[in-house]
């Protein structure tokens, strides 16, 4: 009991050694196999176990005792730390008492925290068990009733099932000769809608092979345009070669021209001379003749 105390520790902390290190671990250890033995022998965890076949669910008391077992392990882990520390600095040690002392503590109120979980779960099991039991009276009560229901129903249960069968096949009688209306509509409506889709499909036809030729008709236009641009191009180059040609001769008509005007004045100049000479002879012969 002294062990659980936190004064017990926080009045030892500075007289504490490796040995009391060791003695503390075994102190813990106890403590912890003491605790896992009170939660194994909780008043409500037998009917706990009990109600979780029903519930099926996962027990707190297991989890609890995981836990705890994770603590003693975690436990050994510090021991093993605190072994391979014996052999440091003083003022060390004392901070590693500290940070232990203040880890007990967390882990008791963990712990209370943890009894205190338990006991409302016991509780919470106590009064879920009376709900179950009067549960199951009263399914019990009602089971009784229904058979008692069940038994005075069965005498005008024929005649009620002959009249329901027999109400069951005129409403199906109906019910199909309404199908058979529906379905023969249908089947109009389908004709009908085959017909038209026939009549649109033989005007696509129509319109198709009327499209085709024309644009046949299209393609032999082109074809002939394409002709007479080709034609018309040779034209325009034979016209520009020929107006070339005609350029080229009225130049050399032009120049023929020039020459033959030149040859006249050259021909008029020598006539002139001609009769200015012939003159002069005729002048010269006058003379000679006294």
């Amino acid at each position: 009991l002294a062990a659980r105390d936190p004064r017990f520790w926080r009045s030892s902390a500075a007289d504490v050694s490796g040995i009391s290190i060791c003695c503390f671990l075994r102190v813990c250890k106890k403590q912890l196999v003491c605790l896992q033995s009170q939660d194994r022998c909780l008043p409500g965890a037998w009917s706990y176990r009990w109600l979780a076949p029903v519930t099926k669910q996962t027990s707190p008391f297991s989890k609890h005792l995981q836990r705890l077992q994770k603590l003693n392990q975690q436990l050994e882990e510090k021991n093993g730390e605190i072994q391979q520390m014996i052999n440091q600095p003083p003022y060390e040690k004392e901070r590693e008492i500290l940070r232990l002392q203040k880890t007990l503590a967390e882990k008791e109120k963990a712990q209370a925290t943890s009894d205190v979980l338990c006991r409302s779960l016991t509780d919470e099991t106590h009064q879920l068990q009376r709900k179950l039991a009067s549960t199951a009276e009263m399914c019990q009560h009602l089971a009784k009733c229904l058979e008692e229901k069940q038994r005075k129903e069965k005498g005008n249960s024929d005649d009620q099932i002959a009249t329901e069968r027999s109400n069951q096949l005129l409403d199906n009688e109906t019910s199909l000769q309404a199908l058979i209306c529906n379905l023969r509509e249908e089947n109009r409506m389908l004709k009908q809608k085959v017909a038209h889709v026939e009549d649109l499909n033989a005007k696509w036809q129509k319109y198709d092979a009327s499209r085709d030729e024309y644009v046949k008709r299209l393609h032999l236009q082109l074809k002939e345009m394409k002709s007479q641009l080709e034609n018309s191009d040779l034209m325009h180059k034979e016209i520009f070669r020929l107006n070339k040609l005609l350029e080229e001769k009225m130049n050399e008509c032009v120049k023929t021209k020039r020459e033959l005007e030149d040859v006249k004045k050259a021909s008029e100049g020598d006539n002139e001379r001609i009769q200015m000479l012939e003159q002069q002879g005729e002048f010269l012969e006058g003379r000679g003749q006294p």
